[in-house]
């Protein structure tokens, strides 16, 4: 939690910092400040589209663009696929031998003995409903994200969620819930509406995830390794679908170094946010994240009803 308020922190006083700083300066500490603060705010559960809405609106600046925000994205993809490199290689060949098996028609039999082939075919069906209400709700997307009311309202909807799961959690002893080997499709395809209903801005994606795979019964860490592998199609999708906005919009040569710097700043922190987030839940403390999301909630509500 509190790695995640610096992340905030720190954009403010880099904003601040243009009052009496040279632009030059004012644009390297945004950069770091952003991919800080998306690296951070991507893994620990405390909504990432929600601070990127919320701090731009609360001092004044204008959200990033949109190949900004695709490169911070696919900066923490890349922090995913390396903290969880053995799992990734794994289920990539276990997804052929699902493969061959739907081919032969041996495909439950591979799906029930293998739990590799079973891990990539979890992940492809909780993909299936996050596209489905991300391609209902997509001419909503882009306004819903300029909308820092909302966002404020739904930090509150994660952190009152973070804290009631975290209850419910404390009463099942350690170890207790579905392991890879055991978990369901039924399992999977709620994992994937949670993470569906995170396109609104202060739902946090992995909080959304593991919140619904704990409540649906998944052991407490085979949760946030399944959503944090979950995010790597859906990140990549996701990049791939808005690059075609991205080449249609055109990209400033001046902000590619800003972009890649911010990505890479992305990457080595939510390398970071990764493992705070597995000890957290390790700990049982999401509790803490619950905290912190309804007082940034209600802190921003208050501000902007203030402000008009």
């Amino acid at each position: 939690m509190a790695v995640a308020a610096r992340g905030g922190v720190c954009y403010i006083l880099a904003v601040a910092t243009s009052v009496s700083s040279g632009e030059s300066i004012l644009s390297w500490l945004q950069v770091v400040a952003l991919g800080l603060l998306q690296g951070l705010t991507e893994f620990i559960p405390v909504s990432s589209t929600g601070h990127l809405a919320l701090f731009p609106a609360l001092i004044g600046q204008e959200s990033p663009s949109l190949f900004f925000d695709v490169a911070v994205h696919l900066g923490t993809l890349v922090a995913a696929i390396v903290f969880y490199a053995k799992d990734v290689g794994r289920a990539l060949k276990g997804l052929g031998r699902m493969v061959k098996g739907l081919l032969s028609g041996e495909g439950r039999r591979v799906f029930r003995e293998d739990q590799w082939a079973r891990l990539a075919g979890l992940l492809a069906i909780a993909i299936l409903p996050t596209v489905a209400i991300a391609l209902a709700l997509d001419d909503f997307t882009e306004s819903m994200v300029t909308m820092p009311m909302l966002a404020a309202s739904c930090m509150l909807i994660t952190g009152t969620m973070l804290i009631v799961t975290d209850r419910i959690e404390r009463r099942r002893e350690a170890g207790v819930g579905s392991q890879q080997s055991d978990s369901t499709l039924g399992q999977a395809a709620g994992i994937g509406i949670g993470q569906g209903i995170a396109i609104l801005p202060g739902i946090s994606r992995s909080g959304a995830c593991i919140i619904t795979g704990i409540l649906l019964g998944l052991e407490r860490e085979f949760a946030v390794r399944f959503a944090f592998l979950l995010m790597i199609p859906t990140v990549l999708g996701a990049a791939c679908y808005q690059a075609i906005d991205v080449v249609r919009e055109g990209i400033d040569p001046a902000a590619l170094t800003d972009a890649l710097a911010a990505a890479a700043v992305a990457m080595v922190s939510g390398l970071a946010a990764i493992w705070i987030t597995v000890k957290v839940v390790q700990r049982r403390w999401l509790w803490v994240f619950g905290v912190y999301c309804l007082v940034i909630g209600i802190f921003s509500l208050v501000f902007l009803s203030v402000r008009g």
